[in-house]
């Protein structure tokens, strides 16, 4: 909350499970007397088994009894109002964290199941209204056209045989460089937390991937391909045997 650390609902149950059934290893003491543990072990005065076996008899009784413990803990998340009036019932939507990340859903939820997808601002996303373009090529599942799709996190392809074919497919951008182990073009993908990373088209044959922007400029020192990490505006080698390195700007392709 603006430079401050504060603690999630999740963190604060996960905080007080640990609390009431492992006391010792979250005391503030244990990591100063694992510490001098680990420096018996170098000092010859103890062995690696015994201070495992020191701390594991304890810690299998406190976990035993944690398993068997019938207490409950309760996680309630302060959910976050919208001025997006649920068309179904007229309430306010409120936000909600789901497996694909924030989403609008309607709090009188299991009377009423409806939902809406948000984009990165949390403006409500709405439903195509007119018919999807081709994508131009055919599913790789069961061959029916792919058509163009537009959802929470951007574009993509999708079966057109839908719902009885789900197939999707991301939609890639090229780089302009070519990859380093195979010679096939470089595109842009998106891991499952909309993190953006650079692969091979042609994996998984091709295993190159990497999370900083690769470039058609080659090491000077060793010859091999240079990347651009963005956060430190450093161009560095891909090599862990070479050190090269220089501080620039580069326009990261999206």
């Amino acid at each position: 909350d603006g430079k401050s650390l504060v603690a999630t609902p999740l963190g604060e149950v996960t905080t007080r499970f640990m609390c009431d059934n492992f006391p010792e290893v979250v005391d503030y003491e244990f990591t100063a007397d694992m510490e001098s543990q680990l420096d018996s072990i170098e000092q010859k005065k103890n062995s690696i088994i015994g201070v495992l076996d020191s701390f594991y008899s304890k810690f299998k009784s406190s976990l035993d009894n944690a398993l068997k413990s019938e207490k409950t803990y309760f996680m309630v998340p302060e959910l976050e109002v919208s001025d997006v009036v649920c068309e179904k019932c007229g309430k306010n939507m409120v936000f909600k964290e789901g497996r694909f990340g924030r989403f609008l859903a309607c709090p009188s939820y299991p009377a009423c199941k409806n939902t809406k997808a948000v984009d990165k601002n949390g403006a409500p996303i709405e439903k195509e209204k007119e018919e999807p373009e081709s994508a131009g090529f055919a599913c790789e599942i069961c061959g029916a056209d792919m058509l163009v799709r537009r959802g929470r996190f951007g574009v993509f392809y999708a079966c057109s045989n839908y719902p009885k074919c789900r197939f999707t497919k991301q939609k890639t951008n090229e780089i302009g460089v070519a990859c380093p182990d195979c010679g096939a073009k470089i595109i842009t993908k998106f891991s499952r937390s909309r993190k953006m990373f650079y692969s091979c088209e042609r994996y998984p044959e091709c295993q190159f991937s990497n999370w900083d922007m690769p470039l058609a400029e080659k090491c000077p020192a060793c010859g091999d391909i240079l990347l651009y990490k963005k956060s430190k505006k450093l161009v560095v080698c891909r090599s862990e045997g070479c050190n090269y390195q220089r501080e620039e700007e580069i326009t990261v392709a999206e």
